[in-house]
């Protein structure tokens, strides 16, 4: 049996606090496992579902089935839209800054020395610390939504410079 929820949405201010939500209601009724919250702010790193219109936002945040106890959906209806986790943010970056041509190659941690030699800078959603001889920045701040007006201008400025040397 698939459990349906539907709930008011208001007061959650960023997409992270919707994930929360939705894990510890989730949690009080074992529909989900610990390890939920953290395997979705993975997968929506690597991969986020968000789709900014005109108004509104809508995402559809899932991961492994091995994170959950059974089946749900759940529905939340925010009352103003908020920045979600998209696909596009790096892209939007560059239109922004007027960076016509570019090419995004995605691939996670393990395989980031096999696509080093493509790179010209390399984006992550993680802390990473290790030295990887190219320009290297985080872009957590489009995951969480935290900072992402000064994420946007020091990645445009990145970006700029490298697009005139």
């Amino acid at each position: 049996m698939i459990s349906i929820s539907v709930a008011d949405g208001a007061g959650l201010q960023n997409y992270d606090a919707v994930l929360e939500h939705i894990f510890n209601t989730h949690r009080t009724t074992n529909t989900v496992k610990e390890s939920w919250l953290n395997a979705m702010r993975k997968r929506e790193a690597e991969y986020p579902t968000g789709i900014e219109l005109e108004g509104y936002s809508i995402a559809i945040p899932h991961c492994d089935s091995e994170h959950a106890n059974q089946p749900a959906i759940y529905i939340i209806r925010l009352p103003d839209a908020i920045p979600v986790n998209r696909a596009d943010e790096v892209k939007s970056v560059c239109a922004e800054y007027g960076i016509t041509s570019f090419k995004i190659n995605k691939c996670s941690m393990a395989e980031l020395s096999s696509e080093m030699a493509h790179a010209d800078i390399v984006l992550t959603t993680n802390n990473y610390k290790g030295d990887i001889g190219k320009p290297h920045m985080s872009v957590a701040g489009f995951v969480t939504g935290i900072n992402e007006g000064a994420l946007r201008k020091k990645l445009g400025e990145l970006l700029t410079e490298l697009a005139n040397s």
